[in-house]
């Protein structure tokens, strides 16, 4: 086996460093070489100690196309020895969780891409994760952002490479050691203790490098427009606030969410009735020859890209069709609409250097990683980043990242901390 392309300096450390483990986490930037890096791996252990099975390479659904070119190019062909699955079909499908289990072997690797996907330790995904990556000899997991959304999440990421790195047979052993729990929220973690005895244990077993300290590329810069909110705007957005008082009275905390999610469609223009395009007024004038619009609603995203008669990749567009829109935006330029869900992870974008967010996603690692599709190795020019904002709800959720925060998370924070105080919730209600 032999690389078709060369290795950075980091990469080959990396390489160095894990290559002689049965367990490792490749803890490398978004847009430094991930994959080049673990092929790297695989091909030491394949010439030092003899691997010959299987690689069970697991990625989020949505770059599995993207994941295979990539391979492919490193390689120059795709292996029959590597097979790529979704991440999220091992939650989705008990049948593909069923005849994994069957067939992976002590002879054979498991990868885990994106591994920061692996969070709860009670969901179907970890569980089944660590249930088949306990088969094989060989387990790594790779990510950029290994523990944004909850320091907690160590424990599922370690624990899948072996739980003999932390120490902890079980969940309740590592949070009694290492997590301070909200005295009235249960399951809500608010510190963790012995950070000095955790990076102990995990750093044998890790390689770790931000961009910064490895490559040098262009600068990121951002820019914040202001939008003043249309008439119908502020009539829904005042709807969904009465209906979220009421809501609270009566139910307390049980429907936060979802009102979370109305806030959310107002301010990206959904309101009952018709598609308010205030927002698309304003993205117009952002545009330059070939741009990249993030949208974190299907319907808002059609209704951009009819508008901008721009390319449209969302979850409902086939793993084809979206590599066919892609190869045209490459080739022609323009602008290219995209859900956060479908464009966010795992492809490389540098053609483009002007981002816009019409609406942002509430998760900080997904905010990161969608950037990190533009400023990467391969980029030659200064990225520029455009956030849209019109209503509190827009500054809310901007503020937790910048703080790089989820903003879900201290959203529900806060109302159940003042949900039996009537006008406490009128003044948190007045600021969306």
């Amino acid at each position: 086996m032999n690389l078709k392309m060369s290795l950075l300096p980091h990469q080959r450390m990396a390489a160095e460093k894990l290559a002689p483990l049965k367990a490792w986490g490749l803890f490398l930037e978004q847009g430094t070489g991930k994959t080049l890096t673990q092929c790297e791996i695989i091909r030491r252990k394949m010439e030092t100690a003899g691997f010959d099975g299987m690689v069970y390479w697991f990625t989020p659904c949505n770059v599995r196309e993207s994941l295979r070119n990539e391979i492919e190019k490193i390689l120059g062909e795709f292996p029959a020895w590597i097979e790529i699955h979704g991440i999220e079909s091992l939650s989705q499908s008990k049948t593909l969780f069923l005849e994994l289990d069957a067939k992976i072997t002590v002879r054979d690797m498991i990868v885990i891409d994106e591994s920061d996907l692996l969070q709860n330790h009670k969901t179907k995904r970890t569980r089944y994760s660590m249930c088949i990556g306990s088969k094989a000899r060989y387990r790594a997991i790779l990510t950029g952002t290994p523990f944004t959304e909850g320091k907690e999440y160590v424990y599922s990421q370690m624990t899948f490479l072996s739980e003999k790195i932390l120490g902890y047979k079980s969940f309740n052993q590592f949070k009694a050691n290492h997590l301070e729990e909200h005295p009235k929220r249960p399951g809500y973690y608010i510190n963790v203790l012995n950070v000095d005895y955790l990076a102990a244990k995990i750093n044998p077993y890790v390689y770790e490098a931000k961009k910064r300290d490895c490559v040098e590329l262009p600068e990121k810069r951002y820019s914040a427009h202001s939008i003043e909110p249309t008439d119908r705007i502020h009539e829904a957005n005042q709807c969904v606030k009465d209906k979220m008082f009421r809501s609270i009275e009566e139910y307390g905390t049980e429907q936060v969410m979802n009102f979370f999610v109305m806030f959310r469609k107002v301010a990206a223009g959904i309101t009952p009735g018709d598609f308010d395009d205030y927002r698309i007024n304003a993205v117009r004038p952002l545009l330059t020859e070939c741009n990249v619009v993030y949208c974190s609603f299907i319907e808002a995203a059609g209704h951009l890209a009819e508008s901008l008669n721009a390319g449209l990749i969302t979850g409902e567009v086939s793993p084809k069709k979206r590599s066919v829109i892609l190869k045209q935006w490459r080739s022609n330029g323009g602008t290219l609409v995209v859900t956060h869900g479908t464009m966010g992870r795992g492809v490389n974008l540098v053609e483009c250097r002007n981002v816009v967010f019409y609406d942002n996603d509430f998760s900080y690692s997904k905010r990161i990683q969608a950037e990190d599709r533009f400023h990467r190795i391969g980029q030659t020019q200064d990225v520029v980043y455009h956030d849209l904002s019109a209503t509190g709800m827009d500054r809310r959720i901007k503020r937790c990242l910048d703080r790089k925060q989820n903003a879900f998370r201290e959203f529900m924070r806060e109302i159940r901390e003042i949900k039996d105080n009537r006008e406490k919730i009128k003044e948190f209600l007045q600021e969306l």
